[in-house]
């Protein structure tokens, strides 16, 4: 009711004739934000649609500024027609734990870890295939490839971007195992990059309240576990069968990064247990289709290329269920 005190006479008037409002598109939620008092969003800081909108009143003071700066979900980013000081910029960078580059700025947004994971598969597909005759040495079949690696690991690691750097680290091992390369190197290189990532989440606050969090969201259910929690409420409400096509809740404003990280706890709300399978499934057939095309592939370097890129779709896609069902701490990979 609240809400509805601030629209404009047009939608006044079709809330007047019965006419339903429709909050569920991005257009009507837009519109909500715009019409919402400045009070009102201040309450509701909590979600990046909010803090955007806050960013770009022009009654904001700045003590409010800086509050919203760091109330500002992690790993956010924000609009680029926000305009910051210096000073601004810095505490955003220090809250929202992401000081570096995450978006390529080419006329369509692209995100760097994903090119640097393709690159990647492409590298090792190449490289694989042309020293078939040479995996079982180390020096020449895993040390190099190893190296590369860890270069595209440690660009990601410095955005932050632990969860990319996993990745890349998981297909490499992959395609190293799948080319033959001894077992002993492969499995020391995993226990050892196992440990510098534990040391770095040991080491950065924000990594370790995702973990904290994910041990016991509910018990940080106004802070670090704010996203999860709302995440599983989603995953509750669908039920068997979903609550509807586009009747989500929790897109409006509730489940932070709704249409990106969190876009399956939404799938799962709409369409209930069954969607869930049913897009489960459908990732297995794209990966088990990659597969088949890697075994009947000309040369080997189509098949290194098609196993990596299968793999890859399929890391991800279960990790980023597994990360909307609280099954592993928050990440933020695409599905």
């Amino acid at each position: 009711k609240e809400t509805l005190k601030t629209l404009d006479p047009i939608w006044k008037t079709e809330l007047a004739a019965g006419r339903r409002i429709p909050v569920s598109t991005e257009a009507g939620q837009r519109f909500l934000l715009r019409n919402m008092s400045l009070e009102m969003l201040l309450e509701e800081k909590r979600t990046a649609s909010v803090c955007r909108e806050l960013l770009l009143r022009p009654g904001l003071r700045d003590e409010q500024r800086r509050e919203v700066l760091a109330e500002l979900p992690a790993r956010t980013e924000v609009r680029r027609d926000v305009e910051l000081s210096p000073a601004e910029r810095a505490l955003y960078e220090a809250t929202s734990g992401r000081p570096g580059p995450v978006w390529l700025d080419v006329p369509i947004d692209v995100q760097a870890a994903e090119v640097a994971k393709l690159t990647i598969v492409m590298f090792l597909a190449y490289s694989l295939s042309k020293k078939a005759e040479q995996m079982k040495t180390f020096k020449i079949g895993v040390l190099p490839h190893l190296i590369v690696m860890a270069l595209f690991a440690l660009f990601c690691l410095v955005q932050p971007d632990l969860g990319s750097a996993v990745m890349i680290g998981l297909v490499t091992f992959l395609m190293l195992f799948l080319a033959g390369a001894r077992l002993g190197p492969i499995l020391g290189t995993v226990l050892g990059l196992g440990i510098a990532a534990g040391l770095s989440i040991a080491l950065s606050p924000w990594r370790r309240a995702r973990v904290e969090a994910f041990l016991d969201p509910f018990a940080h259910r106004e802070g670090s576990g704010y996203q999860i929690v709302e995440s599983m409420l989603a995953f509750g409400s669908g039920g068997l069968s979903g609550v509807g096509i586009g009747d989500s809740r929790q897109k409006l404003f509730f489940l932070p990064e709704a249409h990106t990280d969190f876009i399956s706890a939404i799938i799962g709300e709409e369409l209930g247990f069954v969607g869930i399978l049913c897009l489960a499934a459908a990732y297995m057939l794209l990966v088990v289709r990659g597969i088949r095309v890697a075994f009947e592939a000309a040369d080997d370097y189509g098949s290194y290329l098609a196993f990596g890129i299968s793999t890859l779709f399929g890391l991800q896609a279960v990790t980023n269920l597994c990360v909307a069902m609280a099954i592993f701490p928050t990440k933020g990979l695409t599905l």
